[in-house]
């Protein structure tokens, strides 16, 4: 980072990890050395976050860190739809709560949603859609919707 920062003049790195926040130790001791090293005063920072995950103490070290975006899988509006993309391991009150975070603390949330998942009704769209809605006036969220694709190893690739 330091290197970047020195010999290409980046001005923000983006940490393209989705278990960025899975092992909290790793976590706080890469925050810690960013702000130790000073990397923070000169280069702002983007990642990706689970929503399920989120508390004040990890909000405040993505502070720390001059965190200003973070991208977090919301998926969808409705729990039925969310229950089956995630496994039950994040649910729409949780989704709900990490775009207050993000606002509390003044960190754009990037939150991407799925549509056209299996067995999606029109209910179901619309409790996405009223999800995002709900947070339209918020200047610190954006929401990114993307077509559903099976990937492999995934249950949805399985059902497909």
């Amino acid at each position: 980072m330091k290197y970047l920062e020195r010999e290409y003049k980046v001005n923000i790195i983006h940490i393209f990890d989705d278990l960025f926040l899975i092992n909290q130790k790793r976590f706080f001791e890469i925050i810690n050395r960013i702000d130790g090293e000073g990397i923070n005063q000169k280069v702002k920072f983007m990642c990706l976050i689970r929503g399920d995950l989120l508390s004040d103490r990890v909000m405040e070290a993505l502070k720390r860190m001059n965190c200003v975006c973070v991208g977090v899988g919301l998926e969808s509006g409705s729990e039925k739809i969310l229950s089956y993309l995630k496994n039950k391991t994040l649910t729409v009150e949780q989704s709900r709560r990490a775009i207050k975070y993000c606002k509390d603390y003044r960190i754009t949330c990037m939150g991407s949603f799925m549509i056209g998942n299996p067995n999606e009704t029109e209910e179901d769209l619309n409790q996405t859609l009223n999800l995002i809605k709900e947070n339209q006036r918020n200047q610190f969220f954006s929401a990114l919707t993307y077509i559903s694709i099976p990937l492999p190893g995934t249950k949805m690739w399985d059902d497909a």
